[in-house]
């Protein structure tokens, strides 16, 4: 998905599996901040898709669209400063 004002477009991706690495390879080989073998883990319990950030930086962020439920040790990004939730 382009940025607001990025003039590029980009095909759809697929991937099948019950348990999916997401890394720079399979997901924007340009992508320069995409910077561990394995970014990120995407997985289904049969119901549910989850995902896990694998990286070494803990650079793997997640845009909202939703209320989400916020858990002790969450890490929001706000900008560019990362804060910790501590319940």
């Amino acid at each position: 998905m382009p940025w607001s004002r990025e003039n590029t477009e980009y095909a759809p991706i697929s991937y099948s599996g019950q348990r999916i690495v997401l890394n720079r390879a399979n997901t924007d080989p340009n992508n320069q901040s995409i910077t561990s073998r394995e970014q990120a883990v995407l997985t289904n319990d049969g119901k549910d898709w989850y995902i896990e950030d694998l990286s070494d930086q803990h650079s793997t962020m997640i845009r909202v669209s939703r209320k989400t439920k916020l858990q002790s040790g969450d890490v929001i990004a706000l900008g560019n400063r990362l804060f910790e939730f501590r319940d």
